[in-house]
C-alpha cells in the first residue's frame, strides 16, 4: 500500500539500524548482547501495541511525517491499526485490519476494501521465510557490523530499566552500510508510484542518484524491567545529489514505542 518509498525509509531506519545493533555478537560488549536479548524477547511476546513516528527533513525543512499505530497478536495473526502521512500540505489517512485470515484496508475514510487473498498469503509467507532463516540472517549481519560493534553503550537505571545507545559518524560508518543505503534509494527511484499514498510519498522526497553517503547514525533504546524493548529512536543523516546536481542533506527519523505487552487485543471490522 505504501509502496517502495516508505518501505525504503522503513528498511533504512529499522532494518539497517536494528541490524547493526541487534544481531552483532561480541562477547566483550554488553550493549550488543543486552539489546539482542531484549529484541528476541520482544519478538515472541504474544501481543503488543506499537506506535511510531517517521520524519524526513532536507536541510532542516520538513518533507514528510508519518504517524502509525498497530495492535498485533502473534498467536491469532490478527492486527489492526492506522497510519497518517503528512507531506506537501496534505494528509493521507489509512486503516489496516487483518482478521479471519484476510486483510482489509480503508483509505481516507472511504469504503473498506479486502486485500486479495493471494497477496495476504504472500505477506504471511514472507514472515515465515524470515523466521525460518533468522539464524542465517543473524550471521550475515554479524559480519556486516564488525566495525560498529564496539560503539554501543549501555546504562543501568535504578528502576531496573536500561538505556542502550549507539552514535557513529563519518569514517566510523562502514562502506557496506553506505552501499546498502545508496542501493535502496536508487532502487526506490525506479519504482512507479501507484495510489494516493505512494504518490504522496514519492512526490515529497528528493531522488538521490549520486554521491549518496550516510553521515551519521544516532540510535537510542529503552529496555524495561521485564527485558523487553519499550522505546527506540533512530536518526540517520544521509546526503547526496539529485539528477540535476543539487545537493540534499536528509535527516531520517524514527520514534518507536511498544506497550500493551500480553494485554493487546486488535480491533475488528465487519
Amino acid at each position: 500500500m505504501k509502496k517502495k518509498w516508505l518501505l525504503v525509509i522503513g528498511v533504512i531506519l529499522t532494518g539497517l539500524i536494528v541490524g547493526t545493533t541487534a544481531f552483532a555478537l561480541t562477547s566483550g560488549n554488553d550493549g550488543y548482547q543486552t539489546y539482542k536479548t531484549a529484541l528476541k524477547n520482544t519478538w515472541v511476546v504474544p501481543n503488543l501495541t506499537a506506535t511510531a513516528g517517521v520524519s524526513v527533513t532536507d536541510d532542516g525543512y520538513p518533507l514528510l511525517n508519518s504517524r502509525d499505530m498497530m495492535k498485533m497478536d502473534l498467536g491469532s495473526k490478527d492486527m489492526s491499526g492506522y497510519f497518517i502521512i503528512s507531506a506537501r500540505g496534505q494528509d493521507c489517512v489509512a486503516e489496516l485490519y487483518q482478521q479471519d485470515s484476510r486483510m482489509v484496508t480503508r483509505i481516507g475514510g472511504g469504503d473498506l476494501s479486502s486485500v486479495p487473498g493471494n497477496k495476504a498469503d504472500r505477506y504471511e509467507a514472507g514472515y515465515q521465510t524470515f523466521k525460518a532463516n533468522a539464524r542465517e540472517v543473524e550471521r550475515i549481519i554479524d559480519l556486516m557490523t564488525l566495525n560498529l560493534q564496539k560503539s554501543m553503550t549501555i546504562n543501568d537505571n535504578p528502576d531496573g530499566t536500561r538505556d542502550v545507545s549507539l552514535q557513529v559518524t563519518g569514517a566510523q560508518i562502514p562502506d557496506l552500510e553506505n552501499a546498502i543505503v545508496s542501493l535502496l534509494l536508487k532502487s526506490a527511484n525506479n519504482s512507479p508510484a501507484t495510489g494516493p499514498v505512494s504518490s504522496l510519498i514519492s512526490g515529497s522526497l528528493p531522488r538521490l542518484v549520486e554521491n549518496i553517503t550516510v553521515n551519521g547514525i544516532d540510535f537510542q533504546a529503552k529496555i524495561n524491567a521485564d527485558d523487553l524493548i519499550s522505546q527506540q529512536t533512530v536518526n540517520i543523516a544521509v546526503s547526496g545529489e539529485d539528477a540535476d546536481g543539487n545537493r540534499h542533506n536528509l535527516m531520517l527519523g524514527l520514534d518507536l514505542n511498544l506497550s500493551g505487552f500480553g494485554s493487546t487485543v486488535p480491533d475488528t471490522v465487519k
